[in-house]
């Protein structure tokens, strides 16, 4: 197998323009993205994509899987990155290495509910949305230091206009009684699936009883909860109502 050249260690592409961990390059990324975690998902949803022109599609040695095609005439691309915070951050510094102009990213993925009014199998759009992180240093202070183990952000807006075209689509377009769509005041993103979500697991000391009741203490509205980024995001400029538009067609991928 021959070992792809790496160009630069700054920012690492080999000698066609791929990117080192997502693996596309120019060309083969829409700039209308719906990513997911599970590649399982990618591959129900990439059954709805138009049988003409041939989707495009590619895994890399990393574990990203793309997927890009039309929906009902719109080039979109389908992206699965797995999970965490990590992934995503490779996804969309690479991804915005490729793809010229502005870029709408939407995630679709699962989440836990801290509103009890909240039914399972509910689509929530979230509005804003904070970052808990966990601080290493915690476990390395000194006696008597008093040194949180967790790290709450300040909320973060989402685009408030696709957030609401996201929210209103889906309000128009699901129907069902048991799946309600709800625009969620304020999610919570975490950095890691056990500790940074309060599960508790007596084989380490995560130092996490209370990380819920103080989340929800301080952000009262936090409906949901989850180990990944999740919001409508626009990357670049702010949005323009023709931002909400289907790019023109591009030539078809090799």
């Amino acid at each position: 197998m021959t070992v792809p050249k790496t160009m630069n260690a700054n920012f690492p592409m080999d000698e066609q323009g791929h990117v080192h961990h997502v693996g596309v390059r120019a060309g083969q990324v829409s700039n209308l993205i719906l990513t997911v975690g599970d590649p399982a998902r990618l591959n129900r949803i990439a059954s709805l994509l138009d049988a003409e022109p041939k989707p495009f599609e590619n895994t890399s040695s990393r574990g990203f899987t793309v997927v890009t095609g039309r929906y009902q005439g719109v080039e979109v691309s389908l992206v699965a990155i797995g999970m965490g915070i990590a992934m995503v951050d490779f996804f969309v510094r690479e991804i915005r290495a490729v793809v010229s102009g502005d870029i709408t990213i939407i995630r679709f993925g699962s989440c836990g509910s801290l509103d009890p009014t909240l039914r399972v199998g509910s689509i929530g759009v979230p509005e804003r949305a904070v970052q808990i992180s966990t601080n290493y240093a915690h476990w390395h202070a000194k006696k008597g230091e008093e040194v949180p183990g967790y790290l709450v952000s300040p909320p973060i807006t989402a685009d408030a206009e696709l957030q609401a075209h996201l929210f209103s689509t889906l309000s128009t377009s699901v129907s069902s009684p048991t799946c309600e769509v709800r625009s969620l005041p304020l999610h919570a993103s975490a950095d890691t699936f056990y500790s940074s979500q309060g599960r508790l697991d007596p084989n380490f000391q995560d130092d996490n009883t209370n990380l819920l009741d103080s989340l929800l203490a301080r952000y009262p509205d936090c409906a949901s909860l989850e180990d990944r980024w999740k919001q409508p995001t626009y990357s670049t400029s702010p949005p323009s109502p023709t931002h909400l538009q289907p790019p023109p067609p591009r030539p078809r991928r090799g």
